[in-house]
């Protein structure tokens, strides 16, 4: 995987180095004598199963004839001169920036490096309507312009070329679509998008807030690249005097390179499911052999687990910008608090004095859990936990129940042993 990655870089920085017009930092497109030999399309790129391809990626691609230039206009370039690039990225802080290339090369990428499918689409526009969006494309080019704050759902690769489209077309793709509609949320495609790597999905999905299951609009939706694709072929060409034309919007769909796309993975909430054997087991094994071994051993295990995962959800609260990773209601079920069952799991082993306030701790932790179930179920809370709760809160709740009932029993056993 490493060695495939490498060579995808290495392919795109010979793309660089290759076409030194177009891909020059201070390349401006020229205006086109024409605008009747310019076509302007919409480049849709399949998802793949790397991490930064799991949504799938858009490009504007423009023709212009007269001139002889094929231009791919890119807005999801990482900015890799920035030495603070990890630290930004993981803060929200991440700036793109939007490269012109040759088209053919970066065909070349897609088919032969990284396998993903690309589908090309004719926007059917007015000469006038080319030459607004080619002087946004121009504006755009200059140095000054390039870079821009990254944002996933509000600022990136799909909706750049979206707000370019529709500041040529007189703002109609926005006023048809800009409809909030209940069945859409940020969160519903982002499990579709990241169904392809499990623990992409869950990790998004533990620890986005609310803000992922607000309802949105389809023009919000057109932040995938696949939704913009979708809803813009549903819309029909603009007539110059704002009025639809009879033609769609988008035509001459072409495949040109045909990858199908990576096979979704298994849900992770079916793996996290399978944990509750865990607390089932210690029940079993405690009620017949008296052992403490194995029900210590989850202890611990559980502590680590969840206190680590609530010590991530917590430090992204505190340290990161991303308005998703903020007050995430999973931290009701996940606490950095856990860390202290560690604590009494290896007190169990070692036979050692159980730590203090050990039941007030795992009292606490089951009205934590209680709470989310009322949230949930009552609608007070608006974070979708359902899949999280179900899933992870009866593994929790007997684990906690189990050393609750058991660890004094056991304790004192092996102390009068």
């Amino acid at each position: 995987m490493i060695k495939h990655q490498l060579k995808c870089w290495l392919l795109l920085v010979s793309i660089l180095l290759a076409t030194p017009c177009i891909g020059a930092d201070d390349f401006i497109p020229p205006e086109p004598a024409d605008y009747n030999q310019v076509d302007i399309y919409l480049v849709t790129v399949g998802r793949g199963d790397a991490v930064y391809t799991l949504f799938g990626h858009t490009i504007l691609r423009v023709i212009d004839r007269q001139r002889g230039y094929d231009m791919n206009f890119n807005w999801g370039i990482f900015d890799f001169n920035d030495p603070a690039f990890v630290v930004n990225f993981y803060r929200g802080h991440l700036n793109y920036l939007m490269e012109i290339g040759d088209f053919e090369s970066l065909i070349t990428l897609y088919r032969d490096y990284e396998h993903r499918q690309v589908i090309q689409e004719k926007i059917n526009l007015t000469a006038s309507q080319k030459a607004r969006i080619f002087q946004q494309l121009r504006w755009n080019s200059r140095t000054e312009n390039r870079r821009y704050r990254y944002d996933q759902f509000l600022d990136n690769c799909a909706t750049k070329p979206r707000d370019v489209l529709d500041l040529g077309l007189g703002g109609k793709i926005k006023n048809a679509l800009n409809v909030a509609d209940p069945e859409l949320s940020f969160r519903k495609f982002i499990r579709k998008s990241a169904a392809i790597s499990s623990w992409v999905y869950l990790g998004l999905d533990i620890s986005s807030n609310s803000y992922l299951d607000e309802k949105i609009s389809p023009w919000e939706a057109m932040f995938l690249p696949s939704e913009l694709r979708k809803y813009l072929r549903t819309l029909p060409a603009i007539n110059d005097d704002g009025s639809a034309a009879s033609a769609p919007l988008l035509s001459e769909t072409k495949i040109l390179v045909d990858h199908p796309e990576p096979a979704n993975s298994v849900n992770p909430y079916t793996i996290l499911a399978c944990t509750t054997i865990l607390p089932v087991a210690a029940f079993f094994r405690i009620k017949k052999k008296h052992s403490s071994k194995f029900l210590a051993n989850l202890t611990i295990g559980f502590g680590v687990f969840s206190g680590l995962i609530g010590t991530i959800l917590m430090v992204n609260w505190i340290c990161s910008d991303y308005r998703f990773l903020k007050h995430g209601l999973a931290l009701l079920i996940y606490a950095p608090i856990d860390w202290y069952f560690v604590s009494a799991g290896i007190a169990m082993l070692k036979r050692r004095e159980l730590p203090q306030y050990l039941d007030a701790v795992i009292q606490g932790r089951l009205l934590l859990i209680l709470a989310a179930v009322i949230g949930g179920v009552s609608g007070l809370f608006k974070q979708d936990i359902a899949a999280l709760l179900w899933t992870q809160g009866p593994f929790i709740v007997l684990t906690l129940i189990i050393l609750y009932r058991h660890s004094h029993r056991i304790y004192e056993a092996k102390a009068h042993g």
